[in-house]
């Protein structure tokens, strides 16, 4: 099934692809993204390319390239086009997932939200009520519920 682009993703493809194949030095990766330059520029991409078009995004967008250098605007498609890509669907599922478990709290009181950083780019939320405790980590690789705590 390809991967319909709107123009503003075509051009942004076509324009980061080129410049991630000028300076990758592995033929294969470097292949890739003539690929991806060359279906974007014709409006498609094709699932083969899927993950690499998946990890430029997530490189330029984690980075602020992509807002630095093609504006707030294609920040937006790009975040958009992301979330069409496995990657994306699957970083959407967990926060999906995460979301449903929080929803189970509703109707409840919150006594303490607490939010740390573990690292660079990993945080821990947790969230007790009178009757529970959830213990949350978010990074990069999306959001994993790491514990439930429930009175009985």
């Amino acid at each position: 099934m390809a991967l319909e682009l709107s123009e503003g993703q075509q051009a942004l493809i076509v324009d980061e692809a080129a410049a991630f194949a000028e300076r990758v030095e592995n033929p294969a990766i470097k292949e890739a993204y003539h690929r991806l330059r060359d279906e974007a520029s014709a409006g498609a991409l094709s699932d083969e390319l899927d993950e690499a078009c998946a990890n430029m995004l997530e490189l330029g967008l984690s980075s602020g390239r992509i807002r630095a250098l093609h504006g707030a605007h294609a920040e937006m498609e790009a975040t958009k086009l992301f979330r069409k890509t496995a990657k994306g669907r699957e970083l959407d599922s967990q926060f999906e997932a995460a979301n449903r478990m929080f929803s189970a709290l509703a109707g409840h009181t919150v006594r303490k939200v607490t939010l740390s950083a573990r690292g660079p780019g990993m945080y821990t939320l947790v969230v007790e009520t009178e009757e529970s405790r959830v213990v949350t980590n978010v990074g990069q690789n999306g959001v994993d519920v790491r514990s439930v705590e429930v009175a009985l």
